[in-house]
């Protein structure tokens, strides 16, 4: 009866050959059933999400065994692919077989992500095999609105609104908005924002457009725009005529010019009169 380790001899078909042997002759042999010499381990190995926003965490479970069933000692290489190009790799020991490893998606670009593990041990014995994909999600689903459309310069603007991620609103994060050169910050409580600014009294009249963005600490963001309209306030008039002097019948030429609190012009008619 012995024992010993597989250690050099080939993958393939194998048998053990016994002989008895006294001063040189052989008395006897026999030989074993065939067997199957490899360097395959078994093993299965999985992750806990489909889909993840960027900054939660990915987790690894798995298990690997020998050919007779007896768990494995040694070490697992997790890899994570995007787009078929090596994003992020590492290692972790593998203790009683089973392999555990969390990998942290803080600051990891949105993206559907491909997770494989290889596992080894002191024999160079190995098994490779996918756990799964995930995809990565890095927006934050923002809306906003004000109460009206229309305001006046010199107004006050009351910008509300949500943000939203995977798991619902999200806790805590920083919105950012910006109308043109001006730029003004909140922070966000349980998915809800509420900001509010006064227009300029020379505020140019017409369409602006409001961009919303929402930030978090993991680096998810998400932007929202949309537009209000000022409207104008006649604020000056001027009135130009080509004569200082003219003679009774002849032709006097008039223009007047009706301007906004911007100095633009406005499209309006004009009554002219002549005392």
């Amino acid at each position: 009866s012995d024992e010993f380790a597989i250690v050099s001899v080939g993958e393939g078909n194998c048998n053990v050959d016994v002989s008895l042997d006294s001063q040189g002759t052989v008395l006897e042999s026999k030989s074993s059933s065939s067997f199957e010499v490899t360097s395959s381990l078994t093993g299965t190995f999985t992750i806990d999400k489909e889909s993840a926003q960027t900054g939660e965490i990915i987790r690894i479970t798995g298990s690997a065994f020998k050919q007779d069933g007896n768990p494995v000692e040694g070490f697992a290489i997790i890899t994570m692919k995007k787009d078929g190009e090596i994003y992020f790799s590492d290692s972790v020991d593998v203790e009683d077989g089973i392999i555990k490893y969390d990998i942290d998606t803080t600051d990891v670009p949105g993206g559907e992500y491909n997770v494989d593990v290889e596992v080894r041990n002191s024999f160079g014995n190995v098994v490779s095999s996918g756990a799964g994909s995930f995809l990565l999600i890095s927006k934050i689903d923002v809306n906003a609105h004000t109460v009206k459309v229309h305001y006046f310069p010199k107004e006050k603007v009351k910008i509300t609104g949500t943000a939203n991620v995977l798991e619902g609103k999200l806790k805590k994060g920083f919105v950012y908005v910006t109308m043109g050169e001006d730029k003004y910050e909140a922070d966000l409580r349980n998915g809800n924002f509420d900001l509010d600014f006064y227009l300029l009294n020379t505020i140019v009249s017409g369409k602006h457009d409001i961009v919303v963005r929402i930030e978090d600490e993991n680096g998810n963001f998400g932007e929202y725009e949309f537009s209000i309209i000022v409207d104008p306030i006649p604020t000056k008039i001027v009135i130009v005529v080509d004569k200082e002097a003219i003679s009774p019948g002849s032709t006097l030429n008039t223009k007047a010019f009706l301007n906004d609190q911007a100095g633009d012009l406005i499209e309006e008619d004009v009554t002219i009169k002549v005392v």
